[in-house]
């Protein structure tokens, strides 16, 4: 049996402040996304900026993401800052883990899409008068 890799879609936003970097992460941080994931990681340890990873919207976090934290903390030390929504599956792996105690992690109330639309409006149909 050969194995085929996944290809899998990763969304995250990198937004660069004045001497920060956010990494809003919006997909699973797995082992299909994780060689992505990591070089995202890898060009912010480059930088000599405060890093936050935002994981609030990331709906699934696996050993994958917890070595990949581990090692960024290792680069990155006291400028990385990992922000979780609080009772959030992320949150518990993390707990459950143990890392919540090495890796600074902030518990944040979920702030809900990043685009909201507004409703279509109803409307009647007319009839054509003659």
């Amino acid at each position: 049996m050969e194995w085929t890799p996944v290809e899998t879609e990763f969304v995250a936003v990198r937004e660069s402040c004045d001497g920060a970097e956010i990494l809003h992460v919006f997909s699973d941080v797995d082992m299909a996304s994780g060689a992505i994931f990591e070089s995202m990681l890898v060009e912010s340890s480059g930088l000599d900026k405060k890093t936050y990873l935002d994981l609030t919207e990331c709906p699934y976090f696996d050993s994958t993401g917890l070595r990949l934290l581990v090692t960024a903390y290792k680069a990155l030390g006291s400028r990385l800052e990992v922000w979780v929504s609080s009772s959030s599956t992320v949150e518990r792996v993390l707990a459950v883990s143990g890392l919540d105690s090495i890796v600074p992690i902030v518990r944040r109330a979920r702030t809900g899409p990043a685009l909201q639309f507004p409703e279509p409006r109803k409307t009647r149909a007319r009839r054509a008068r003659a």
